[in-house]
């Protein structure tokens, strides 16, 4: 077991040959009841790594080696070539209109990314795809006892050929609401939606051999030992590369690629679960060049900073009230490989 312990380390596992790496990770599969399919190369803004890729409970995964990283915002670029002066210029405009002069650039985005640190990341085996948290609980809608005034918005939802969702609150103890989605089919779909928190998705993924990643996973996950404000580095994306979206980075994970920022991953240990997204804030703002893509950043914290002082964490507790929402807040499973000693 030692020796396959220091093989999870990025440097032993990475000076492996490609038989050698195949066998390491089936038998990772093995101790981890999934099923190996197949070796695969990763590469994506200068990073790269030979992985394994795997099937288990409706869904692939890939094997990260475990390393000590380097993780933060190293700060804003010198400005000494025309792609940087190019970035600062057009960061200045969205700060300028979107905190009315209040701050400087370096300021206000040093407030709201995480600071340089070094960290130990786990090895693990990680969710290629994030899933939609699943918040509601099917009922047939007949079956429900609703008020006249609940009835009428009933019917007048499903008279109305432009709404498509309808969420309606009980005011019951829990909070719990009635959500209602119209199907292709044109059917209703009714189901309860009971407030969860990231402790209840927490528990839940660990009685099935799961956990979400913490802030420091999910920053390295994303854009890994880069310290540039996107993972492309500090300048504007060009137009030939807007295309790595909807393709996997080095790791082999789709992550912080929704360009409007609506979609946000749900991390553990933070007193802002999110990243990778704000919930289409800065979206619903205006079109902005730097900000736009700033929510998806792998340093980006939040709206709230990185700082939390006691009125904030009384903010964070309200903006959380609701629970987590099904149209904003997605998921990752990763599976923390087990050691029997410290080997990086």
């Amino acid at each position: 077991m030692a020796v396959l312990d220091a093989m999870l380390d990025w440097k032993e596992y990475t000076a492996l040959s490609s038989h050698a790496k195949e066998e390491l990770t089936r038998e990772i599969g093995r101790e981890n009841g999934m099923e190996w399919k197949r070796m695969r190369s990763f590469s994506r803004w200068g990073q790269e790594l030979e992985t394994a890729i795997y099937q288990a409970d409706g869904a692939s995964f890939v094997f990260v080696p475990g390393k000590e990283v380097m993780l933060g915002w190293r700060g804003l670029p010198e400005g000494k070539d025309e792609e940087e002066k190019e970035f600062l210029d057009a960061l200045s405009e969205d700060v300028e209109e979107y905190w009315g002069g209040q701050f400087e650039p370096g300021e206000i985005i040093g407030l709201l990314t995480s600071p340089p640190r070094r960290v130990v990341i786990p090895p693990m085996l990680v969710e290629q795809t994030p899933r939609p948290f699943e918040d509601g609980q099917p009922v047939a809608l007949e079956d429900l006892e609703l008020s006249d005034s609940w009835r009428q918005s009933v019917e007048q939802f499903r008279s109305d050929s432009r709404s498509r969702c309808l969420v309606l609150d009980t005011f019951q103890t829990g909070n719990p609401k009635l959500r209602l989605t119209k199907e292709k089919n044109g059917g209703i779909l009714a189901e309860i939606i009971v407030p969860a928190t990231v402790e209840n998705l927490q528990k839940r993924l660990e009685s099935e051999g799961y956990s979400l990643p913490d802030g420091d996973m999910w920053e390295y996950l994303s854009g890994g030992e880069n310290g540039a404000l996107f993972a492309w580095g500090d300048r504007l994306p060009k137009r030939d590369e807007l295309g790595w979206r909807g393709k996997p980075n080095s790791f082999g994970i789709h992550i912080g690629y929704d360009s409007e920022g609506y979609h946000r991953e749900i991390v553990k240990d933070c007193p802002w679960p999110f990243r990778g997204g704000d919930g289409g804030e800065i979206a619903c703002y205006g079109p902005m060049q730097i900000l736009g893509e700033f929510v998806g950043s792998p340093h980006f914290v939040g709206w709230y900073g990185r700082e939390w002082d006691e009125d904030a964490m009384e903010e964070i507790k309200m903006m959380l009230g609701d629970g987590l929402n099904s149209t904003y807040d997605y998921y990752r499973r990763i599976r923390l490989l087990k050691q029997s000693e410290k080997s990086f």
